[in-house]
């Protein structure tokens, strides 16, 4: 039997050092400038980067005039309020992770960037309209821009069918921003709610899913009226639709912002009127109710009403007060290491768990999880006089290290998790994270009255490789292969039989 292992126990032999995986930390919560870009299709020409979204905002194009400047910011102000990491009841790991799902980071939409459509109008208002399959192929990039991003609704600056007045307004963002961010960061933020909060028809059957379960349930308790989504429940290709229209509208009735926003504090009957507020949800749409409260209330903050107004008010008034990140905003959470274990490595026995971490606030506690689960917190304080020399200006460099002696065998054989959440005195998180395979020895621990011995091995050498052959190590007898490794100026055990 052949297994990769490494192995402290040679220590005449063999060198092992950690390879430093230091990586800067990200301001996952910042906020671009409005900037003009020409590579987003001709139907685009600026963007703005909020909270991991990008706006894409249209030109002057099609016969169609350009979306103004200050519509475009009052959009992305609108992101910023709805992800209020110090909102109350914001779960802010959570939500960090729902930002790095919007990025296209992690999670079900990998490698597809979140993006916002803001344009004039409606479709119809372009010559030709690029929501049509034909309109579309006539500006150039579009089709490309739809395929390399996740997209789904459009903003409209003065819709076709508002009615113009500032609650009007306040509607129109606030039903599309959710839906970007129902379907493309809060699945995939709290623990659970990939599989919960599946939408995707095409790909999935989402018909035991909670989200489906919640929406038939309001459904058939006469909360939630489809006539206009075709009326015909047991339809699954307008279920994506049914779906996305029920997330927004149970996001309103637990603010209860039906009352503020709709015309005559009523949608009925597409929404009834026993459920605009939480109250009337938990007695009419239980499922819904526990739906929000699990997956969406952590990561997704209420605007104040007052706020709304002031941005969003009667003949195209009112000031987004939109203000991107500052740099010393983007440098505030500070720099994190895990350096040991060493991710996509291998470990064994008993080694380290160590790292360091720095914030200009300060850093108030390194959290230690282990497969997705809490353990402890390192003991932090360690001196690092390299740490100090790369970041010579933030206070506490000089120890900044955690360190702690772990027992790897004690995890188990097989590939294991490693994260470390290092938080600053503000509440700020940085994390890393390493992902390494666990092999263990027939034994977990070998006692000192084992005896390793090498005197009757024989040893033999071919590039950058060394065999040797008849180790016994607590009286079992192993053939070994050492590899040298330049990342870590040492050799590896790579293979024992």
């Amino acid at each position: 039997m052949i297994r990769n292992c490494r192995l402290s126990v040679l220590a005449a032999t063999i060198l092992l050092l950690a390879l430093s995986n230091s990586v800067s930390a990200k301001n996952y919560y910042s906020s671009g400038d409005l900037v003009m870009n020409k590579t987003i299709s001709a139907w685009f020409d600026r963007s703005i980067d909020v909270y991991g979204v990008r706006l894409l905002v249209a030109g002057d194009v099609g016969g169609q005039s350009k979306v103004p400047d200050e519509w475009a910011k009052k959009t992305a102000q609108t992101f910023k309020l709805l992800m209020d990491r110090d909102a109350p009841g914001i779960d802010r790991d959570a939500q960090k992770r729902m930002i790095k799902t919007l990025l296209g980071e992690s999670g079900w939409h990998s490698g597809r960037p979140a993006g916002q459509r803001i344009a004039y109008g409606g479709g119809s208002s372009y010559s030709p309209d690029p929501l049509s399959d034909q309109g579309r192929l006539s500006y150039a990039g579009l089709e490309a821009l739809q395929d390399s991003m996740a997209l789904d609704d459009m903003v409209w600056y003065r819709n076709v069918d508002s009615s113009f007045n500032g609650d009007d307004d306040i509607n129109e963002i606030l039903e599309h921003v959710l839906h970007t961010l129902h379907r493309f960061g809060v699945r995939g933020a709290v623990e659970g709610s990939t599989d919960a909060l599946n939408m995707e028809v095409e790909t999935s059957d989402v018909a035991q899913t909670a989200l489906y379960l919640a929406m038939r349930e309001a459904y058939d308790n006469g909360v939630f009226d489809i006539e206009g989504y075709g009326g015909d429940i047991n339809k699954e290709d307008a279920w994506p639709v049914m779906l996305k229209e029920y997330q927004y509208l149970l996001t309103f009735g637990m603010w209860n912002f039906g009352a503020a926003f709709w015309e005559n504090g009523s949608l009925s009957p597409e929404w009834n009127d026993n459920s605009t507020t939480p109250e009337g949800i938990f007695e009419n749409n239980p499922l819904g109710y526990a739906l929000f409260e699990t997956y969406f209330s952590p990561v997704i903050s209420k605007p104040s009403i007052s706020a709304l107004r002031l941005i969003f008010q009667d003949g195209d008034q009112g000031v987004s007060g939109y203000q991107p990140t500052s740099e010393e905003e983007q440098e505030s959470e500070g720099n994190s290491s895990l350096e040991e274990p060493i991710n996509g490595e291998i470990h064994s026995g008993i080694g380290n768990l160590r790292g360091w971490a720095i914030s200009n606030n300060g850093i108030d506690r390194v959290e230690i999880f282990i497969d997705g689960k809490y353990m402890y917190d390192a003991p932090y304080g360690g001196l690092r006089v390299d740490v100090e020399a790369g970041f010579p200006t933030v206070d506490g460099s000089l120890y900044s290290g955690y360190s702690l002696a772990f027992g790897y065998a004690d995890l188990g054989a097989g590939q294991h998790t490693v994260r470390a959440v290092a938080y600053d005195s503000l509440g700020n998180s940085t994390e890393q994270s390493s992902t390494f395979n666990v092999v263990i020895y027939d034994k977990n621990f070998i006692n000192s009255n084992e005896v390793v011995d090498l005197s009757g091995s024989t040893v033999s050498a071919s590039g950058d490789e060394v065999m040797i052959n008849g180790a016994s190590i607590g009286q079992q007898g192993y053939n070994l292969k050492l590899k040298w490794r330049t990342a870590e100026q040492g050799f590896e055990v790579m293979e024992i039989q």
